[in-house]
């Protein structure tokens, strides 16, 4: 179950500027767009602050290409501001311009705003002395803002995550590592076959390696008693992949001393 509290921090927006922002008509992705930089901005108590297209774009979950046209389009409108332009080392620094009358097609605006209402004595909460806590330092401010950032691609992973049918050649191979290793340890823990299955992906779909490759070297691992304690899972025999091919290379060429033909043997 999901603690959400205000002490844990939140985002001071005037009613005004939210009635304005909820009377136009802004498409899903500048929605989200301005809700990010609302949040990065007002929600460190600062006007500014610099925002590349990747971020916001793992940020909002909206394709990079996407979030450059929107964001395009909200700046032309004068909605979103460009504070200072980007370098080769910084990303543009971006702010909401809170003053709606300089908006390109500015949808009319209620006479009486929803802030006129009874609701606004909120401000005469306690909440108001939030700003008075301590996570309100720029060190502490800076330490929430990376722990936010942290928790987007963590939630990104998640919502990306695939997940291998027990048929897939992927999963098929994973569970055949597996098997390898337990014909020499009995007693090894079972893994995480899904994150072993979506390694032997990568290997094969931007590695480029086969089927073939894959199987033939976890069997040679598994006989070699060097490298069997050192390659126990797909992402470590990923990473020794090219190195592998050589060993085998060189002990094949040490047992066949005469020229072996292409047929005979080869990873590549």
């Amino acid at each position: 179950m999901a603690n959400v509290q205000i002490e844990n921090g939140y985002t001071k927006i005037a009613n005004e500027l939210m009635e304005v922002v909820m009377l136009q008509k802004f498409n899903g992705s500048q929605f989200k767009l301005i809700l990010t930089i609302w949040r990065y901005t007002y929600g460190f108590n600062r006007k500014s602050h610099e925002f590349s297209l990747t971020f916001l774009s793992k940020a909002t979950n909206v394709h990079k290409q996407q979030v450059k046209n929107e964001l395009d389009k909200l700046i032309e409108e004068k909605i979103i501001v460009v504070v200072e332009n980007s370098t080769f080392t910084k990303s543009r620094k971006l702010s909401f311009n809170k003053d709606y009358s300089q908006w390109f097609n500015l949808q009319s605006v209620k006479e009486h705003t929803v802030s006129e209402l009874p609701y606004t004595t909120v401000s005469e909460l306690p909440y108001t002395t939030v700003s008075e806590l301590p996570y309100t330092t720029v060190s502490e401010s800076t330490y929430q803002e990376r722990k936010v950032k942290e928790s987007i691609k963590e939630s990104i992973k998640e919502t990306h995550k695939q997940v291998y049918e027990d048929t897939s050649i992927y999963f098929q191979l994973a569970k055949y590592f597996y098997e390898r290793i337990l014909d020499n340890n009995p007693e090894h823990l079972k893994p995480n076959l899904q994150k072993w299955a979506n390694d032997i992906r990568l290997m094969m779909e931007r590695d480029k390696r086969s089927e073939e490759q894959i199987r033939y070297l976890i069997d040679w691992v598994q006989n070699d008693n060097f490298e069997m304690p050192n390659v126990q899972c797909p992402s470590k025999l990923r990473e020794r992949f090219d190195s592998l091919i050589v060993k085998v290379k060189n002990e094949q060429s040490k047992k066949y001393p005469k020229k072996i033909s292409k047929d005979d043997f080869d990873l590549d």
